[in-house]
């Protein structure tokens, strides 16, 4: 059975909340995925102060390489909220909530990106559109897309996605100042790469003239572990009575 290796960078009330969730229920969470689960190394100063819980101390490490070149830790990426600030925020309060938590890969395009989902990670609570970053943001100077970024997709007019991120296989162009980079990957490209060329499938889509692929074996995103260094971001400013797509679930 395989085993996915996590890195946490820091052991905060977010942080440690994961650490408990995955203790707890470790057999449920396994099973699901078929995938042994191992957190092997904790990015944190302070190893002293009690979590209420017990964490072996060769877990802990003060040197953020130790997780950024393990080549056991799948992806690390840092976010931009100087560059997409309110994509930013969309992202985080997924992250921070678990919505994209044991979430299946649903779209892979190969030789254009990887996509997370189209179906709102699943969650009726992420069912709401953001307006287009630069309209809302003008000041914002939007980035080059190309591989290595994370960008937030998009419906056009009606507006971005909540969450439904994705990761470029080329340089577009074309989607400077449409769908934001919002971040960029730090390690575990590698890992895209090979996700980008796994057998798919052809997904009945219900928006025309849209390419959509499936894994055939199921690629999951087991967990988004959040580092914030002491921020606090607020809530995404989302569109009003937004046109959600034909693709989310009723």
């Amino acid at each position: 059975m395989k085993t996915i290796k996590i890195g946490l960078l820091g052991l905060g009330n977010i942080g440690t909340g994961t650490y408990k969730t995955l203790e707890m229920n470790r057999s449920e969470i396994e099973s699901t995925l078929n995938a042994k689960v191992e957190i092997v190394k904790i990015l944190e100063r302070d190893t002293e102060r009690d979590r209420g819980i017990t964490v072996p101390k060769e877990k802990f490490t003060s040197d953020p390489d130790e997780i950024f070149q393990d080549p056991e830790i799948d992806i690390v990426i840092e976010l931009l909220p100087e560059s997409a600030p309110n994509t930013v925020n969309s992202f985080l309060y997924a992250a921070s909530h678990g919505y994209l938590d044991h979430h299946a890969i649903e779209r892979i395009v190969p030789g254009n990106w990887v996509d997370m989902s189209y179906t709102a990670f699943g969650h009726k609570e992420m069912q709401y559109l953001i307006p287009n970053e630069f309209a809302l943001n003008p000041d914002v100077t939007p980035l080059d897309s190309h591989p290595g970024c994370v960008c937030m997709g998009g419906y056009g007019d009606a507006g971005l996605a909540s969450c439904e991120f994705f990761f470029p296989l080329r340089d577009c162009p074309d989607h400077k100042g449409i769908y934001p980079v919002f971040g960029k990957v730090i390690s575990g490209m590698e890992e895209i790469l090979r996700i980008a060329k796994v057998p798919t499938v052809p997904v009945d889509f219900p928006i025309p003239d849209v390419e959509v692929n499936r894994p055939v074996e199921p690629e999951i995103l087991d967990h988004v572990e959040l580092e914030l260094f002491g921020e606090s971001y607020p809530e995404p400013v989302r569109v009003e009575n937004p046109r959600l797509p034909k693709c989310w679930p009723k």
